[in-house]
């Protein structure tokens, strides 16, 4: 029996240079995000790291938002011919991995503005505070919070907000079932699958749909998103007081799955649907 050696690996934890490193992909990148119950995939362009707390860039038609949060990341390692990156936060997780075939451009650069900073918003480690934090939110800073580890210590913040009308507790089949009315109605939204460290989101209408009981596949824009309906335990509808709301799906390990929204409100009409459908959800 012959094994081959592990590929060389070249390691840095100077998160810094992430930037310049996914940029250099261009357009042909194959970006992959994933939990223990989902997982999104996109091919495009990274167009800016978001910083978390700063508002979203507006996204090209084949650009993926990825949202980061460094105090939860460790390092980055490049294959030796450039071709693979793999990010790993501090628990030796890989949260994000992009590969492409045609290897980095030296052409390509990343866009002015890119920023890594982390939200303040559970650093006291109070419920009450962090719940009062969540509602002076809007959909994009609420996607945010989600970052630091997933959304695992937003459960507490969030049953502090259930008895108010801006957070609705709703049946993990019930939210299950809006990704048919997404696709049916074709209402463009975000789908966003958050990892312990590190989001990625894709844009545009419900394509395709397809799975069953043991796995879903929804295919957005240029983007698939996979989740385990046998692993989602809870789901919110999240209506902040400044903006749009979101649905959000959690899994056995009080970690967030997918999260669904409308953070880059440009149509009305869209938006107005969207508002309906998770109305609908919430007197359900």
């Amino acid at each position: 029996m012959i094994v081959e050696p592990a590929p060389a690996e070249r390691w840095s934890d100077d998160l810094a240079l992430l930037g310049s490193v996914l940029a250099a992909f261009g357009g042909s990148a194959v970006a992959a995000t994933a939990t223990a119950s989902s997982a999104v995939s996109a091919i495009g362009s990274y167009g800016r790291l978001g910083g978390l707390g700063s508002p979203w860039p507006s996204q090209g038609a084949d650009e993926l938002t990825m949202r980061l949060c460094p105090a939860s990341l460790d390092a980055f390692a490049t294959d030796a011919d450039g071709t693979t990156v793999r990010l790993l936060n501090q628990h030796g997780d890989v949260v994000h991995r992009v590969a492409s075939p045609a290897g980095p451009s030296a052409r390509s650069a990343v866009r002015a503005g890119t920023t890594l900073r982390s939200l303040s918003w559970s650093a006291e480690h109070d419920p009450q505070a962090a719940a009062r934090h969540l509602l002076a939110l809007d959909a994009q800073g609420h996607l945010d919070t989600l970052v630091a580890d997933g959304g695992a210590r937003r459960s507490a913040a969030l049953d502090r907000l259930r008895r108010t009308h801006l957070v609705t507790p709703i049946a993990p089949g019930l939210a299950l079932h809006a990704l048919d009315h997404l696709h049916r109605d074709r209402i463009p939204v975000t789908l966003a699958v958050p990892a312990a460290g590190c989001l990625l989101a894709v844009h545009g209408v419900v394509e395709e749909l397809r799975g069953g009981a043991s796995m879903t596949f929804a295919r957005v824009g240029a983007g698939t998103v996979r989740v385990d309906p046998a692993a989602i335990s809870e789901a919110w509808v999240v209506r902040p007081e400044n903006g749009a709301a979101l649905l959000e799906l959690y899994d056995h390990t009080h970690r967030c799955s997918i999260a669904i929204g409308q953070p880059l409100r440009r149509d009305p009409v869209a938006t107005a649907r969207w508002e309906h459908l998770t109305a609908m959800l919430s007197i359900s």
